[in-house]
């Protein structure tokens, strides 16, 4: 078994140019890098303790469609803060006050 995913995994890299490869390898960087930190945060103590009547769920899926280009370091925090509030009202679920607060804490 552990031969035959090695051949897959051969395969698929030969298969690939190093341009490709390396697209796929930084595609999820940022959306990774994301989903972390609302996972952390929503499985916190800090977030148990003071929004303790909201709900979080894990949305990874949606996060990691987030395209590269909306999530560029070099973007403002508010820049930012606009783009991810929808994934964040999706994965807190409450007051739209709440929301604005919990993406500000992320997006510090």
């Amino acid at each position: 078994m552990i031969e035959d995913i090695a051949d897959k995994m051969y395969e698929f890299i030969t298969s690939k140019g190093a341009e490709c490869i390396q697209n796929l390898k930084e595609q999820y960087n940022n959306q990774i890098i994301l989903y972390g930190i609302i996972k952390r945060f929503g499985e916190g103590d800090y977030f148990n303790q003071e929004y303790r009547s909201m709900p979080y769920v894990d949305y990874k899926d949606i996060i990691l469609q987030i395209p590269e280009d909306k999530l560029l370091p070099t973007l403002t925090s508010k820049e930012i803060c606009e783009i991810i509030h929808e994934v964040i009202g999706l994965s807190f679920i409450g007051d739209n006050n709440l929301i604005d607060n919990i993406t500000e804490i992320i997006t510090a």
